[in-house]
């Protein structure tokens, strides 16, 4: 038994390096198994980081994430429960390692083979149940872990591959409450799961519930549970595994519930057919040639199992070309393929049925089966005019060469071997087609300042060295790497997470205009060079590339390193101010963005503000003038041949410093995204169909002063409405920067504390966003936290003085964690209990 044990890790392990084969040659290039973008920008970065707070202890809450923001459940999407990164972070918190970003990435494989293994061994033993021998569900479980889901979402995304681990991990659970066993897997591993990655949790607990359901009505083994006991334990089950698991799923779904992601607004069809499945490389699934032939060897449908493989295999394949299933399993957002697994796990039920019982197969049955699919893939071939490429050569010299493997006495052992050696080839071929689709880094690039500037270190010591207190921030991110800011020496205000705080990506998105530079959901960087809010929110240094010309008015340039130019304003509000002007949040919809700004430097912006609304200066034009293009109503038509200019000519403008310009901009049926330029600004916008356009069109962009305006467009159909001039003199900002009042006030992390004086009505303005999960004490008084200025925390003072003291914890924490100890306590306690009924 121990060498039966010994044989099937060795040969998964062996399998797993030749399977990685093309991006262990790749990594002796100097590539790394990583995508250029998410896998970059997310992935490597988040185990890094979260490593980084767990280590200083800060496990809830990081005020360097973005704005600051609860790490504990909004990483949960990532890294911050998950299992598999969990003994990694316990290694490098014992061990003396100091680790990098370069750390994780030299993980990736070793990572990568350890995850892949776990995969095969939770489908080795789900097969276990349906199969003989151990060597059919060995055969099965290599088809299963060799999945195209795998390799394209361990580049990518990573953490999405956890979703072929537990899918078989739960149906253990299941197939043993079924088989009269023990409900204690069931229970375990479905906690497990909850505690995790709560996203994942929602597509693998679809995928049970649609597998009890089918298990229900049709029976494998004929000592199974009634259907009431068996409905009995999954309630019970799931009810304790929950209660497990409410220390760290709750948290999560609330963050998630407050990620405020703009809904898909594009038409998700039913259905869409495609050939791909057959005939070229699917991203997530693959369909091989042997899988079709065994589905149609009538007489393995004599085997209940088979029946529910083929079941399962079939009606996956078929819903696998539906968007709205895609959407259904992705939230009802945008269709995707993260549900795939289950039907590759069929295609591993029908593999391992298959070979265990070849022997009952009459080679006439093999011989036509394997000639009708043929035939079939190539009528297929020919009736879409699609291209033999070399899978399909690969799938058709499989299928002729099984034929002649299938009269040999050891047809078994052959037809496993082949199967086996098909599956690493397509594995390997796959992974060099999405090299080839997708950018990999490289190990130059993971080292370099373009990636993370950690050699340029001197604008970085020059920040640390002039700041004026803890609370103020540098505006700089790197472009399309907002989280690194997250890892320097410096505050940022930048952000790429899936699930972040949804008021800030409104007060972004929607609320105050803020340009980011590019058009993106999920993502949040700089104040577009808008001095008021660099101010408001304590940006004392702006970093640039030297080339960068549209620097924000006041900023001044004191230091030029290596990749950068520093520039500094210490003209900044207070982070922790008391203000008794409040303005009606509801009323300002109506007014420009720069009356919004003038609110927030004036007092705060609240749901009841009733003080008069700021006024502003509106700049009308002497003149609009447009080149290259035409107008049809509010639509702008510019043709193919060169750039549309709108050419707005303003009055001799005195005293101003800034001008903002405001717009509706909206394109027509167009399929690429495309540049907006006004002088010197340029910002990116996705194009109508791009899976994560943002939906908002009202658009504010601030640029310094000049008589002119010149806004460019590309070719293209636009509507452009709204269109509207403002003049920014900043004489407010002056009169806010002499008449604020600073609270004495510490904020580190998870905490914040201060003491205040106040008059009557008077309210404590903070830098800290509003979500749930701050428990705030004034001299001694528990107090609700009042959300102000779009997405931060106010405070309601008392007359006198105010002993204030602000906790983080996530979410419902003083609830949920006692009802996980509960629950565990109960779990241990039913395990003594079944223990000491199986021994009477």
């Amino acid at each position: 038994m121990k060498k039966h044990y010994l044989l099937t890790f060795v040969g998964a392990l062996l399998l797993s390096i030749i399977g990685h084969g093309f991006y262990l040659w790749k990594w002796t290039q100097g590539y790394l198994m990583v995508g250029f973008g998410d896998g970059l920008s997310q992935m490597l970065f988040f185990k890094q980081f979260i490593l980084e707070h767990y280590q200083q202890g800060n496990w809830a809450y990081a005020e360097n994430f973005g704005f600051g923001g609860g790490i504990f459940s909004q990483l949960n999407y990532y890294f911050s429960t998950n299992i598999f990164l969990i003994p990694w972070y316990i290694i490098f918190s014992i061990l003396p390692i100091k680790t990098s970003v370069e750390t994780w990435a030299l993980l990736l494989i070793p990572m990568s083979i350890i995850k892949q293994i776990a995969i095969f061994y939770a489908c080795f033993y789900f097969l276990n149940y349906f199969t003989k021998t151990h060597a059919a569900a060995f055969l099965g479980a290599v088809v299963y872990m060799f999945s195209p889901f795998f390799f394209k979402n361990q580049v990518l995304t990573d953490n999405l591959t956890d979703v072929l681990f537990w899918v078989p991990l739960l149906l253990i659970g299941v197939e043993q409450i079924i088989r009269r066993q023990s409900p204690i897997f069931f229970i375990i591993s479905t906690a497990l799961l909850l505690i995790s990655n709560f996203y994942i949790s929602y597509v693998v607990l679809i995928i049970t519930g649609i597998y009890i359901l089918l298990r229900l009505f049709l029976h494998i083994t004929n000592n199974e549970r009634q259907k009431k006991q068996q409905i009995k334990w999954y309630i019970l089950g799931s009810l304790l595994s929950f209660g497990i698991s409410c220390f760290s799923f709750i948290p999560a779904v609330i963050s998630y519930l407050h990620n405020n992601r703009p809904a898909y607004e594009q038409s998700i069809p039913f259905y869409a057919l495609n050939t791909e499945l057959l005939l070229s490389e699917s991203k997530t699934l693959w369909l091989p040639i042997f899988i079709v032939i065994f589905l149609l060897l009538r007489p393995l449908y004599q085997h209940r199992a088979f029946k529910l493989f083929a079941f399962i295999s079939i009606l996956g394949t078929v819903l696998y070309f539906s968007p709205f299933i895609g959407s259904l399993f992705n939230g009802f957002s945008a269709p995707n393929t993260r549900w795939t697994p289950i039907i590759t796990l069929g295609y591993a039920g029908l593999t391992a049925i298959t070979i265990e019982n070849l022997n009952i197969l009459h080679k006439k049955q093999w011989f036509y089966a394997t000639i009708t699919v043929t035939v079939i893939f190539l009528l297929t071939i020919l009736l879409t005019n699609t291209h033999l490429n070399f899978l399909s050569i690969v799938a058709l010299i499989w299928a002729l060469i099984s034929i002649g493997l299938f009269l040999t006495k050891k047809r078994t052992f052959l037809i496993s071997s082949s199967i086996i050696i098909m599956v690493l080839v397509y594995s390997n071929f796959f992974q060099s087609n999405l090299y080839s689709h997708t950018e990999l880094s490289t190990k130059e690039y993971l080292t370099s300042d373009k990636y993370m500037p950690t050699q340029d270190t001197s604008a970085f010591d020059y920040i640390k060295n002039h700041e004026l207190n803890e609370t103020v921030r540098t505006d700089w991110s790197n472009v399309f790497r907002e989280n690194m800011a997250s890892l320097m020496p410096i505050n940022g205000f930048s952000l790429y997470s899936s699930i972040s705080n949804g008021s800030i990506m409104d007060m972004y998105m929607r609320d105050l205009q803020i340009d980011t530079g590019r058009e993106s959901l999920s993502r949040y960087r700089s104040l577009g060079d808008r001095t008021n809010l660099m101010a408001a929110f304590q940006s004392q240094f702006y970093m640039r590339h030297s080339t960068y010309k549209n620097i924000p008015y006041l900023y001044e340039n004191v230091h030029t390193s290596k990749n950068f130019t520093l520039y500094e304003n210490q003209k900044l509000l207070p982070a922790f101010r008391v203000v008794d002007s409040f303005y009606n949040e509801e009323a300002l919809q109506l007014e420009s963005t720069l009356a919004k700004e003038h609110a927030l430097l004036q007092g705060a912006i609240t749901d009841d503000g009733t003080t008069p609304l700021p006024t502003t200066n509106t700049i009308r034009p002497t003149s609009i003038t447009l080149h290259n293009g035409k107008w049809k109503k509010d639509k702008l038509i510019v043709p193919r041949k060169n750039e549309g200019e709108i050419l707005i000519q303003l009055p001799k403008i005195e005293k101003i410093e800034t001008l903002y310009v405001q717009m509706t901009l909206s394109p027509i049926k167009r399929y690429k995204k495309f540049t907006l330029k006004i002088n010197d600004y340029e910002t990116s916008r996705r194009s109508n169909y791009a899976k994560y356009k943002t939906g908002f069109n009202d658009l504010t962009f601030a640029i310094p002063a000049s008589d002119l305006v010149k806004i460019k467009l590309p070719s293209g159909k636009y509507h452009l409405t709204n269109l509207r001039i403002y003049g920014e003199d900043y004489r407010t900002l002056d009169a806010a920067y002499k008449a604020a009042k600073k609270a004495d006030f510490t904020w580190d992390n998870a905490d914040a504390s201060g003491t205040v004086t106040a008059k009557k009505d008077d309210l404590l303005v903070t830098p800290i966003p509003y979500e749930p999960g701050w428990h705030i004490t004034l001299n001694n008084e528990k107090v609700d936290a009042k959300k102000i200025n779009y997405a931060f925390i106010g405070i309601p003072l008392q007359q006198g003085q105010n002993q204030i003291t602000m906790h983080y914890a996530p979410p419902y924490w003083s609830i949920v964690w006692p009802i996980s100890a509960v629950s565990l306590i109960l779990l241990v306690a039913l395990i003594l209990w079944r223990k000491k009924s199986s021994a009477n």
